[in-house]
């Protein structure tokens, strides 16, 4: 979402029209859409009974800081887990108003942080029910 907002409007004019991008971004969603459609491992969750996981953090990209250490790691590996299973899932999670901050340690051994305010504008997109399905596995 970032790159998109920030991106300059001539060159994503320029870039849909690049016929040679074209095709590479169509061979990945070709990709993704048959990860997509790859049958689901044994497990507890059905497409009639999908996963609902709950947590407060996820850190399952640095691009999206909506974690602070272990629990959020945790939760990630969760949700890599259920993706490689193919399992149906969907993650809820909180959007904290006041962000998270990043602590640094200085040649003095001296903490100091500095914060992130999340932009709601700036998070991904929700998913419509007709797509949630098919994408859930990795929401």
């Amino acid at each position: 979402m970032k790159l998109l907002q920030e991106a300059n409007p001539d060159r994503l004019i320029a870039a849909s029209q690049d016929a040679a991008l074209l095709a590479r971004a169509a061979a990945v969603e070709e990709r993704v859409n048959a990860d997509l459609a790859r049958p689901a491992h044994d497990g507890p969750a059905t497409n009639e009974r999908p996963i609902a996981y709950f947590s407060a953090e996820y850190g399952f990209h640095g691009s999206f800081p909506i974690y602070s250490g272990g629990l959020g790691a945790l939760a990630g590996d969760i949700l890599k887990e259920a993706s490689d299973r193919a399992w149906p899932l969907a993650a809820i999670g909180l959007l904290y108003r006041n962000g998270y901050f990043r602590q640094r340690i200085d040649a003095n051994a001296g903490s100091t942080s500095t914060g992130s305010t999340p932009t709601p504008t700036a998070c991904p997109p929700r998913w419509s029910p007709t797509t949630t399905a098919r994408r859930s596995r990795s929401t």
